[in-house]
């Protein structure tokens, strides 16, 4: 089910684009948290994501695709205005019920 979930997240998400700055790094993203939008962390390698990720409030669309998270900080919930999250092609077992 979460294969079926992901794959239809990665649809929506390319047939809507999200509007405003998009960053490939979240150390730059950080600089101007109010201002992202778009966040493409895919194919980085990443093992873990940041509690940081919080701090990116107006953030739409994360790519966390094609790396190797194996969890999310619970921190991902206060990204209230998150319309799009990528997570295909990691090494998630579960996902926090807060999503």
């Amino acid at each position: 089910m979460l294969h079926r979930l992901s794959a239809f997240i990665v649809l929506l998400a390319t047939a809507i684009s999200a509007v405003g700055q998009s960053y490939t790094s979240l150390e730059e993203a950080l600089k101007n948290p109010m201002a992202v939008k778009t966040l493409d962390l895919s194919n980085q390698q990443l093992t873990e994501l940041s509690a940081d990720i919080a701090k990116l409030t107006a953030l739409e669309k994360l790519d966390l695709s094609d790396n190797k998270l194996s969890a999310l900080p619970k921190e991902i919930t206060a990204l209230t205005k998150l319309k799009f999250l990528l997570i295909t092609k990691n090494e998630f077992a579960v996902l926090p019920a807060e999503i």
